[in-house]
């Protein structure tokens, strides 16, 4: 999550992801809404929040059915 942003870089250690990776997926994420990019900088939406907090929520539903 980068919500206070971060830089390509630290995303794509974090993600382990290869750098025509990361960039297919920061393109797709943002023409969704759900990072914005200034100067390098690299955060998550509002929008974006939401969803990472509703597939929290389906993470711990689905843990939790036997």
């Amino acid at each position: 999550m980068a919500e206070n942003g971060t830089l390509k870089t630290r995303i794509m250690e974090r993600g382990r992801l290869s750098y025509s990776q990361l960039d297919q997926y920061l393109n797709a994420l943002r023409k969704a809404n759900f990072l914005t990019e200034k100067s390098g900088v690299w955060k998550t939406t509002k929008k974006g929040l939401n969803v990472i907090e509703a597939c929290e929520i389906c993470h711990r539903l689905m843990k939790e059915t036997p």
